[in-house]
């Protein structure tokens, strides 16, 4: 079907129109998808409806697979998470038959785990590697043995447990039996692939962006940041204040938010703006979710004193009151006692690990009889979480920890909620680990090095500012702004920043 051209301007009234007929609408990813669903049942005076049927939506990857070709009947699409998993045993058997020798250095190979993500994006893309391979094979070298490498030992895993990679097959076009809507396919990776396809379908009309006036959009340089941070501001306002647009219709892209967020939150607070920032921290960073990496560090730091009095003053966590004190005093007499970390003794072919807390501790047994039990149960569990080698080991050895040290009931609603989500992401990695790993003879050894880097990898916004009840465009200077201590925004009315 011949596409069509529709500005961004106009997507609003043109899912007004086509949301009433047998429609499907294809987005570039999810996170798109949800956020245009979210906009038009929060905006019904725009797009003429409060509520949405989700099945008219879906995103680009998932449009593919539901028209698989016929090829992959009966099998199914493998998990991003095994896909990962499949990553990190491989690098593990590379590190002991070494048979990569570009994209994994042998010099490298014992300490390659920090590959995994980058060699886990590869493998979507080998299929279309391996055609132009095989086609000019004469021009082989060390990297493409490598390739090839990872190609076989991919493929063979797929086929020999019913798993198909979704990039890798040709969807069937000819079963849409709807009007499908792809939107802004030149953003997509991949659309070249289908283009053609999607001429001969007289089902499916790709809607593009149309073709750029001759006049570019208005481009403003600055000297510095903070000159670009303030005439942003000033042109907000300006834009406000002349009617030209309201608070919430304004979003600002942010490359580096995460550098530029406090001196973003600041300015606009300062000249009251109203906002919103929709990006969210790590689940490992600050708050309950942090718990984890310092159980981490502390094990990795043999218990050194800087890192177990990270974990037992993290503040985030409620513990026990029962244990303040024993937590209090091995803080302090870890630091009169000089316990800065552990070390081995080497004597002929004998080791002795030296813990520095266990012998000071032990030493004073007469008045810190209380902490050493303390600190030894601590260890123990630790230990625990860190060397399991299942997810559920590591599942059952938090809430042993949680047990013996924490007071479930006393998390602050904002920690219950992130602590929650990190536990739902380890139940999902359990769940992956039981359906598919021990059939596909997938191990899954430093489970807690994966966990966390999955939650490093998972964002969460706990955060946002807004104001309420007054019109901030009222005030005409930018003293008057910054005088203005009382000025408001209604909750409808903010900007957002992404």
């Amino acid at each position: 079907m011949k596409g069509q051209f529709v500005n961004p301007e106009s997507l609003e009234l043109f899912f007004k129109e086509h949301l009433k007929e047998d429609v499907l609408f294809v987005f570039s990813t999810d996170t798109v998808r949800k956020s245009w669903m979210q906009h038009l049942v929060m905006n019904p005076q725009i797009s003429g409806t409060c509520a949405v049927p989700e099945e008219k939506f879906t995103a680009w990857d998932k449009f593919k697979g539901d028209f698989s070709d016929d090829s992959v009947k009966g099998k199914t699409a493998v998990p991003a998470i095994l896909r990962k998993l499949f990553v990190r045993d491989l690098i593990q058997k590379n590190a002991e038959e070494k048979f990569f020798k570009k994209i994994i250095s042998p010099q490298f190979a014992d300490s390659a785990l920090s590959f995994t993500d980058w060699i886990t994006s590869i493998l979507p893309s080998l299929e279309l590697w391996h055609r132009y391979y095989e086609k000019f094979s004469g021009a082989e070298d060390e990297e493409d043995r490598d390739f090839l490498e990872l190609y076989t030992r991919y493929k063979s895993f797929l086929d020999s447990n019913d798993f198909y990679e979704p990039s890798w097959t040709e969807p069937k076009f000819d079963k849409v039996n709807k009007k499908v809507f792809v939107l802004y396919p030149e953003i997509l990776e991949d659309y070249s692939e289908y283009a053609e396809l999607f001429e001969k379908s007289s089902s499916i009309c790709p809607v593009f962006l149309p073709a750029c006036e001759e006049k570019g959009p208005d481009c403003y340089k600055y000297a510095d940041s903070r000159k670009e941070l303030r005439r942003t501001i000033l042109k907000i306002h300006e834009l406000v204040k002349n009617k030209k647009c309201s608070w919430n219709e304004i979003a600002v892209s942010v490359p580096d938010i995460n550098v530029y967020r406090p001196y973003i939150e600041r300015e606009f607070k300062k000249y009251k703006v109203p906002f919103v920032i929709r990006a969210g921290f790590p689940l490992t960073v600050n708050n309950a979710g942090s718990i984890f990496t310092e159980i981490d560090n502390c094990y990795k730091n043999s218990f050194s004193y800087d890192s177990l009095r990270s974990l037992v003053l993290n503040e985030m966590i409620p513990w026990k009151e029962s244990l303040k004190k024993q937590k209090e005093n091995l803080v302090r007499e870890g630091c009169a006692m000089r316990c800065i970390c552990s070390w081995n003794e080497v004597k002929g072919s004998t080791k002795k690990v030296h813990d520095v807390f266990e012998e000071a501790l032990n030493a004073t047994s007469s008045r810190n009889e209380a902490e050493l039990k303390f600190y030894r149960q601590l260890k123990k569990d630790v230990t625990s979480i860190c060397e399991a080698s299942t997810f559920e080991g590591i599942r059952q050895a938090w809430f042993t920890f949680k047990s013996n040290f924490i007071e479930e009931k006393k998390f602050t609603e904002a920690a219950d909620r992130i602590l929650s989500r990190c536990v739902t992401v380890l139940n999902e990695l359990i769940q992956v680990e039981e359906k598919y790993c021990s059939a596909a003879g997938i191990k899954t050894e430093k489970a807690l090095d994966f966990f966390l880097s999955e939650l490093k990898s998972k964002s969460y916004n706990n955060y946002s500012t807004e104001f309420t009840n007054t019109d901030v465009c009222k005030t005409k200077t930018m003293d008057e702004y910054e005088n203005n201590e009382n000025t408001n925004v209604s909750s409808s009315r903010k900007l957002n920043f992404i």
